[in-house]
């Protein structure tokens, strides 16, 4: 997977049906549990006490 493609976009390539709104994921509609991995965080918006826990 390329560090150029976000996780929804993955998700949506390969038939995975999820709610989305603003595609930026700045938003949260696209909140999915991430089982394996460390996914980058590229959003400014959540408050700083959930982008602390989301570490």
């Amino acid at each position: 997977m390329g560090s150029d493609r976000s996780i929804l976009d993955v998700l949506v390539e390969n038939g995975i049906d999820i709610d989305a709104s603003c595609e930026e994921g700045t938003c949260g509609t696209c909140e999915v549990d991430v089982l394996e991995g460390e996914p980058e965080r590229h959003d400014v918006v959540l408050p700083i006490a959930r982008r602390k826990a989301a570490k």
